[in-house]
């Protein structure tokens, strides 16, 4: 039987995966092909994101991803050469 904090507790999860983030986070990705326009598809944590970068990079290269304030949109590639 759940506990009255139990509660409590799955509730605050859902509120944190929901609230916007106003930090930038950064996360590790693998190239899956290059598109047109500075443009790639990244796949972080099993998800397909397009992102864009002026640097070059390889299909399979590790990739480093900021994601600015928390936004799935806007992403930008890190050099990490």
């Amino acid at each position: 039987m759940k506990q009255p904090m139990d509660y409590m507790l799955d509730a605050m999860k859902i509120v944190a995966k929901e609230i916007e983030k106003n930090f930038d986070q950064t996360k590790a990705g693998r190239v899956l092909e290059k598109m047109e326009n500075n443009r790639y598809k990244v796949e972080i944590q099993g998800t397909t994101h397009t992102v864009k970068s002026n640097f070059i990079y390889e299909k399979g290269e590790k990739v480093f991803v900021l994601f600015p304030c928390g936004s799935r949109t806007d992403l930008y590639l890190y050099p990490n050469r």
